[in-house]
């Protein structure tokens, strides 16, 4: 599963890549043609009205690549801050474990263990020790994790 979601990002990631390049691409050609059209206009190939309508339409395209490009750019940050948040857990999570059964205290175990976990749920229906189903629990643990944008 690790393996598939390492590729699935590596293939996101590029196709965010390609697309920024593509922007790029994108709007130094609609530059070319702002230019173009200054020097159409000079050279009286074009009316005002015509020059107004077209620089106008070229620049809305500008904008919205530029949207684009931003907004990409933007999420391909967010996947590496992820990724390296993620990568940041077996460490800690290592560490902790290193150290917790070498802690005395329950409270400083506690403590240990809340840096990692944001949640544990116990949950015993019946029984109890003099029952004979003293195993009869469900434990759910929620480990903090990095948020994802």
């Amino acid at each position: 599963i690790k393996i598939q979601e390492n590729k699935k990002i590596c293939f996101d990631t590029e196709i965010i890549k390609q697309s920024i390049k593509d922007i790029g691409k994108e709007l130094e050609t609609l530059n070319k043609q702002l230019n173009s059209l200054h020097d159409l206009v000079e050279q009286g190939v074009y009316s005002t009205d015509t020059f107004i309508k077209r620089s106008q339409n070229i620049e809305s395209k500008i904008n919205t690549a530029k949207a684009s490009k931003d907004e990409l750019e933007t999420k391909l940050k967010n996947i590496f801050s992820v990724e390296e948040k993620k990568k940041s857990i077996i460490p800690r999570w290592e560490k902790v474990l290193n150290i917790y059964n070498k802690l005395e205290s329950a409270k400083d175990k506690n403590e240990l263990l809340k840096e990692i976990l944001d949640k544990v749920i116990y949950t015993k229906e019946e029984g109890g020790r003099w029952s004979g189903k003293v195993d009869d629990f469900e434990l759910v643990i929620n480990p903090k994790l990095p948020q994802d944008h």
